[in-house]
């Protein structure tokens, strides 16, 4: 059911493209195009996904939309995360940070420093980890955006314990239940 379901919005998402494009306008293919860059990712058709978030941010950045292009970079981080790509993928969280920083948009930046915090601990920058991960959390809480406090609840807990602070780590842990 859930393969139909993705077919059919890859199918619409293609659609809202080609109408974009003959409309001329770039913010609807833009999103369509991130859309379905989400859509491929999510089946793990990462060439596909790479080439609609590229072709996403091209459109963002020449419309001067530094919002949308924020969410993109950021969407572009995390698939070259899953790709192995560890510095590729810091660079564009950071570059994500920064526009969400830029723009105001505070919950690009609480997703980002959660993503960063995440790639930090992966390559083993357990401190840089924890500092994001400890700003996400702050973010998370101000916005009271109660999903995301959740994961980075469960992200420093798995931080803290990396850094053998079991007690901590168990604190964030039960926290996020």
């Amino acid at each position: 059911h859930r393969a139909h379901r993705l077919g059919e919005a890859r199918a619409r998402f293609a659609e809202a493209i080609r109408m974009a494009r003959e409309m001329g306008d770039a913010r609807l293919e833009c999103t369509a195009n991130n859309e379905l860059g989400t859509v491929e990712y999510s089946e793990g058709r990462m060439n596909e996904a790479l080439a609609h978030y590229e072709r996403a941010e091209a459109l963002a950045r020449e419309a001067g939309d530094r919002r949308m292009q924020g969410i993109i970079v950021g969407n572009l981080g995390n698939l070259q995360a899953d790709l192995g790509h560890a510095e590729d993928a810091r660079s564009r969280h950071e570059e994500a940070l920064a526009i969400a920083r830029e723009t105001g948009h505070r919950q690009l930046e609480g997703n980002t420093l959660c993503n960063l915090g995440m790639l930090h601990h992966l390559q083993g920058r357990l401190r840089e980890a924890e500092t994001a991960a400890a700003a996400a959390l702050v973010l998370a809480r101000e916005l009271g955006h109660v999903r995301l406090e959740c994961i980075v609840l469960c992200n420093l807990g798995i931080v803290l314990e990396a850094l053998a602070r079991p007690e901590e780590a168990r604190s964030r842990f039960e926290a996020a239940r």
